[in-house]
């Protein structure tokens, strides 16, 4: 069973954490669940979504320990007042300690899917198939990990307003077979957002940034003239003035750049017949 913390203790945990220890209590409290005796929250984000070069990385974490525990280390609430959502954290450093903090309590999983991908599938797919990807590396991890012998539940809680279709029906068939399906609860929880609101996701988040961060500085060094490692495959003036003076490498998103080729058509167009810029067009 999930307990609150007593007030005088709950006054220097980080309200990240609080979310998710008040989420775990209600979910525990809720009747179909009251059987179940050991509760695993599960972070699951997407980075990259929005960029118009590089993949769309996703991570998946679930902490080895309960949250009420791991408060009982001191190391562990020090460091948890530095985690917050990835787009908050403009530091790499900082990003990279939050992550070895992780790493070493938590179990975790990768995976990105890069451009050819999305514009093959488009972006939604595309990002639901790869956070499909990191929960069934997680469960991977998980299953070998974890003493099933003890009812256990599972909540995915994702960042976003979408769960991700037949998730637990795959999970079960791919990794919990026979006696063991009696003894395993999977459920889904897609919050707008979440990666501002929970201790979880935030993780997921910045392990996920962190990692595609790493992808996109090697493709920097394969392609320099497009300075990935400086913009991340967002497009911003600078990446789009470099578009223009080297054109699309192999890397970026044809279907994001319907746009751009629109005005590099016309462009063309207006020099092939010296027709002069107009405001609007400009």
């Amino acid at each position: 069973m999930i307990k609150k913390k007593e007030k005088e203790q709950e006054q220097e945990i980080p309200q990240l954490i609080k979310h998710d220890i008040e989420l775990l209590f209600r979910i525990s409290e809720e009747r179909i669940y009251r059987k179940y005796q050991k509760f695993y929250l599960i972070g699951l984000d997407e980075v990259g979504r929005g960029s118009i070069a590089g993949p769309v990385t996703t991570s998946a974490i679930c902490f080895k320990h309960s949250l009420e525990d791991l408060l009982s280390e001191r190391s562990f609430l020090d460091s948890a007042q530095k985690i917050k959502d990835s787009k908050k954290i403009k530091s790499s450093v900082k990003r990279e300690q939050i992550c070895q903090f992780i790493k070493e309590r938590a179990y975790y999983a990768f995976d990105s899917l890069d451009s050819t991908e999305i514009d093959k599938l488009g972006i939604s797919r595309t990002t639901f198939l790869s956070m499909q990807n990191s929960v069934f590396a997680l469960f991977s991890k998980l299953t070998r990990e974890l003493d099933f012998s003890k009812k256990t539940l599972f909540l995915i809680l994702i960042d976003g307003n979408f769960i991700i279709e037949q998730l637990e029906k795959k999970l079960f068939k791919r990794f919990f077979q026979g006696n063991i399906q009696a003894k395993v609860s999977i459920s889904q929880l897609a919050k707008k957002k979440a990666d501002a609101l929970s201790f979880h996701v935030a993780c997921a988040s910045n392990f996920a940034k962190s990692k595609r961060d790493s992808i996109l500085e090697e493709l920097s060094k394969e392609f320099p003239e497009y300075l990935f490692s400086k913009h991340k495959g967002y497009g911003t003036k600078e990446h789009f003035r470099k578009l223009e003076e080297s054109g699309v490498s192999l890397i970026h998103r044809k279907s994001f750049l319907k746009k751009f080729f629109e005005r590099q058509q016309l462009i063309k167009l207006q020099r092939r017949f010296s027709i002069p810029f107009s405001k609007e067009q400009d």
